[in-house]
Parts: structure tokens; C-alpha cells; sequence
């Protein structure tokens, strides 16, 4: 029966604990600078110490690139949602045609730029890439009137009917970018710069170098950056002027921008050395603290955590009914109260739609049911028997739960059959064939195309099908017919033969549960028929 029930979410693989996870960090951070002493710090390997400085340089440039990223969001996302003279980021803007003519301006500024031919090509790029939909961001370009770099956006603009009718193209000032990487400042000299795809600077502390687009490829991390792409990295290199420097550089997503971060080598030793000789002199007392520090923090942390984690895994598989208990007076036991609010609304919403649900689909069956007055309420006493054989299975909660809305809907199918042919006590061999026995399948189709009735369409489909494999509409037979159906064909012939119909009186129980234990391994599962006669007895003795 076990391997019959309906597929369970796996469980998780078995989880690292948290305490000794802050335990490992905080007692790292304590041990390896001593270990680092032990070795010797006059005769320390520069390399391993340029590697270091590099790994805290490739995390500025990272963070830098995530801001300059986040920072042009930002911008796209006003240019979409205000208008010019909210924001000074936008030079100007245009809503231009199909052809790229310019239909609307609004202009903060007339930008004057030598080549205008770079420009008109990428706004033959920028109309054509904006009429297939896309989004397209071009190329930056200086002004000698602007201190900064800008850059030109076009969008499609859709009209009611969702055909692209026109296009926004926005010029767009880097200042806030410029201000966001000037920023950046590493201990005496150090400081980041942007270049583009092509190496020209966008943004750096010299603006003039900005405004001549100086191209900065030549030197070897910008040469690193141009042929690695979008995998940052840092490594030591020279300057133009020569001087050694050590940097590393990141990619801006969704641009392709470079960022730069670099400092003099010397400058960066200097602070090593420091670090080393503080890190000697208060290794031994940080180890102690950590430790300590480490498992009183960590219980009090990662206890109250599992607890959250535990009572969200029961969430996340229904179970709405779990609750929290962590009488904390800090943000961990405001997090338990929350969740079991949370906890507490879901549970409301999940019984007030699973009784909305159940009550469509019931006003739906009793429907059906109402073509025929011969099968009025035979739904729910499917339903009902079918419940009842699935508890005595030992199916779950959830499986006797869609056995019960399958079994509801088992004759939706109905709906589509001429209401006079339901109802004559007499009707040919043919129309049966041809027109009745069709209803299982009609019914799959009706609830196809409703995702949350995808478990349910077996049920119905497979209702009339028989263990030996003499049934319709696809000839199934033994296990291969899904276990909902072999439940509901059960209950549907028990209802069927103890309720008044044209061609036949209503028989009495017992003869009918005799009549269904004969046909145990012809039309019905002997599994069913067996739980089947066993519920009965409980509910229904005779």
C-alpha cells in the first residue's frame, strides 16, 4: 500500500549546525593570525601577503561594481517611473518613432559632442534593438560641456493593445556613478576608477582624463580585465608612470563596465606590517575571548534558529498548524511571534479557500447530479464511500482529501451529454457506446486546462476502467490503473446498485457487498474490495 500513496518532499540533507559553524569563524579569526606570527614574520612570503591584499581589493571591487550596478538600476528605474525634472541624472529625454525621428523632447541640456556619427549609428542600434522589445543600453561618451561621462537608454513603448508603437530614449548623466566610485579610498593613495568594454575611462578622480577618454588598456590589470570579461580577479602590476601598484578589478553587471581598484605596493605592506604586530600582541587574549564569546553567543543563536528553521520546514509541507515557542525579548523573539502570526493567517487562508474550494466543487457535482434525477446527490455518497475506503487504506490527510474532490467530480463529464440521453430508462447500444461511455474522458478534458485539478483527473478518467482490463475509455488493468480510480470505481458501483435507477430497483447492502466481493480481481482491486468490506463493517454494519 505504501508504495501507492502519493509522493512525499524527500527530506533535507542532514544540515551543519550553526554553533559549529560561528565557532569555526570566530576561532579562525583568532588562530590564524597566530599561526601567521609563528612562522616567522620578518621572513613572511610576499606572496601569500600580496594575495592577501589582493583578496581585500578584488572584495572592494566587487562591492563597487554591485553599487555602481545597483546605482544605475536606480536610474533606470526613474527614467520608467518619473519625469526630467525630478531627477538631475537625466540630461534629457525623447519619445521617439519607429524611424528614430524624434517626435517629444525634453531637454535639460543640448549635449555637444564632436562625432555625431557614433551617435546616430547607436541610435539606429538603439531604435532597432528597442522595436524587438529589448531594452538597449549604448555606449559612453563625454561632452566638453560635462564634467562626467553619459550614456543614451531606449525602451520600447507599448501601446493598449501591446504593439510597441514608440521609443524612450533618455540621456543619462554618470555623476552619481562618478561621485559612487570616487568614493572609494584605500589608506593614503589608493583609489578606484570605470572603464568601459574598450578600456576608455568612464569615471576617475582626474576628470580631465574622463573627458579625453584616455584609454587606459595598456595597463595590465585593465588588459586583464578586457580579456578575462566577466570574471573579476586581482593580481600586482605597474602604472603608466611605472610604479608598482597592487589592484584588483570586477565587472558591473548587466554593463560590462570595469572597476578598478588599485594602491601604491608600498603603501599596502606598511598596513600588513601594522596588522601583524597587533595581531602578536593580542592574539593569545582574542583566542580566549573568541572562544568564549563564540559558544555563549552561538547557543543563544543557533538554538532559537533551528527551532525557526524546523517550524518553517513544517510550514513549507502544510502544516499550518505548527507554532513557535522562544520567549526571547530581542529581534529573534519578535521573529517567533511573527512567525506564528504569519503561521496563524495562513492557516486561516488555507481552510477559508480549501472550504471555498470544496464548496464550488460540490455546487459543481450536485449540478451534474441534477441532469438526472435518478443521481441526485450521488456525488457526494461517492465521495462519501471513497473517503471512507481511503482512511481504511491508511492513505494521509492530503491523499483522502483529493480522493474526496476527485470523487465529486468523478461524472463531470456528464456535462456534456444531451440531458434526455442520462435520463431514458432506454437508450441503443450504440448511443452507450458511442455517447455515454465517452463522459470519462470529456471530464479530463474539462479539467485539464485547471492546473490545480491535475491530480485529480485520474480519478475521473479512470473511474469505469476494471482490474481485469475489460473496462474504458483506455483498456487499463491491474496496478496500472491509478489507485484514485480503482477507489472511486469501487464506491461509484456501490452507490450505482443500492440506488434506484431506470434499468434497475435499488438492492439491498448485503447483496450488493456479496456482489462486489465476487468481482474482487475482476473489476476491483481485492486490496480495495477488502478495505473496502472492512470500513463498511465499521460505518455501515449489516
Amino acid at each position: 500500500m505504501a508504495n501507492e500513496k502519493l509522493t512525499t518532499p524527500q527530506p533535507l540533507p542532514k544540515q551543519k549546525k550553526l554553533i559549529y559553524m560561528l565557532l569555526t569563524v570566530m576561532l579562525s579569526i583568532a588562530v590564524i593570525p597566530l599561526v601567521v606570527t609563528g612562522l616567522n614574520l620578518m621572513k613572511i612570503n610576499k606572496e601569500f601577503l600580496e594575495n592577501e591584499l589582493l583578496l581585500l581589493h578584488t572584495q572592494l571591487a566587487n562591492d563597487t561594481a554591485e553599487k555602481v550596478s545597483i546605482r544605475f538600476e536606480n536610474i533606470r528605474r526613474r527614467l520608467l517611473i518619473f519625469y526630467l525634472e525630478r531627477y538631475p541624472n537625466i540630461l534629457n529625454l525623447a519619445i521617439l518613432n519607429k524611424s528614430g525621428r524624434e517626435e517629444v523632447q525634453a531637454y535639460r541640456t543640448i549635449i555637444k559632442i564632436n562625432d555625431k556619427s557614433i551617435i546616430n549609428e547607436e541610435r539606429d542600434i538603439g531604435v532597432k534593438r528597442a522595436l524587438h522589445g529589448e531594452i538597449f543600453i549604448g555606449d559612453t561618451h563625454v561632452s566638453s560641456d560635462l564634467p562626467e561621462s553619459f550614456l543614451a537608454i531606449y525602451l520600447p513603448i507599448k501601446n493598449d493593445i501591446g504593439q510597441i508603437a514608440n521609443i524612450l530614449k533618455a540621456d543619462i548623466n554618470l555623476k552619481d556613478i562618478s561621485i559612487q566610485v570616487d568614493m572609494v579610498n584605500i589608506r593614503k593613495d589608493g583609489f578606484a576608477y570605470l572603464v568601459n568594454r574598450k578600456g576608455q575611462l568612464i569615471t576617475h578622480k582626474d576628470k580631465q582624463r574622463v573627458r579625453s577618454q584616455e584609454n587606459m588598456s595598456d595597463i595590465e590589470i585593465v588588459g586583464k580585465y578586457l580579456a578575462v570579461g566577466k570574471t573579476g580577479g586581482a593580481i600586482p602590476f605597474k602604472d603608466k608612470d611605472g610604479k608598482e601598484m597592487l589592484g584588483a578589478y570586477a565587472t558591473v553587471k548587466n554593463l560590462g563596465w570595469g572597476v578598478i581598484v588599485q594602491e601604491p605596493k608600498s603603501d599596502a605592506y606598511l598596513s600588513v606590517r601594522t596588522m601583524t604586530k597587533t595581531t602578536t600582541l593580542w592574539g593569545i587574549l582574542t583566542i580566549i575571548l573568541a572562544s568564549t564569546i563564540a559558544v555563549f553567543f552561538s547557543n543563544r543563536i543557533s538554538i532559537p534558529i533551528q527551532k525557526l528553521a524546523d517550524s518553517s520546514l513544517s510550514i513549507a509541507k502544510g502544516n499550518f498548524k505548527e507554532r513557535i515557542d522562544i520567549p526571547a525579548k530581542n529581534e529573534i523573539g519578535q521573529l517567533a511571534r511573527t512567525f506564528n502570526y504569519m503561521a496563524e493567517k495562513l492557516d486561516e487562508y488555507s481552510q477559508d479557500m480549501r472550504d471555498l474550494f470544496v464548496s464550488t466543487i460540490k455546487s459543481l457535482a450536485a449540478a451534474i447530479d441534477a441532469k438526472d434525477p435518478y443521481t441526485h446527490g450521488h456525488s457526494e455518497r461517492v465521495a462519501a464511500i471513497a473517503t471512507m475506503i481511503a482512511k481504511e487504506f491508511g492513505l494521509s490527510p492530503q491523499e483522502i482529501e483529493m480522493i474526496n474532490i476527485a470523487a465529486l467530480l468523478h461524472d463531470v463529464g456528464k456535462i456534456g451529454i444531451d440531458d434526455h440521453l442520462l435520463r431514458g430508462a432506454m437508450i441503443t447500444e450504440e448511443q452507450y457506446n458511442n455517447i455515454i461511455k465517452q463522459h470519462p474522458q470529456l471530464g479530463a478534458s474539462i479539467m485539464a486546462p485547471i492546473k490545480q485539478l491535475k491530480k485529480i483527473i485520474p480519478g475521473a478518467k479512470y473511474h469505469h476502467e476494471r482490474f481485469d482490463g475489460k473496462g474504458y475509455p483506455d483498456g487499463l488493468s491491474g496496478k496500472d490503473i491509478p489507485l484514485v480510480a480503482r477507489i472511486i470505481a469501487l464506491a461509484d458501483t456501490y452507490d450505482a446498485m443500492t440506488s434506484d435507477r431506470p434499468y434497475q430497483k435499488a438492492m439491498n447492502q448485503k447483496s450488493v457487498v456479496e456482489k462486489i466481493k465476487e468481482w474482487s480481481g475482476s473489476r476491483f482491486d481485492p486490496e480495495i474490495v477488502k478495505a473496502f468490506a472492512s470500513a463498511l463493517e465499521k460505518e455501515r454494519p449489516i
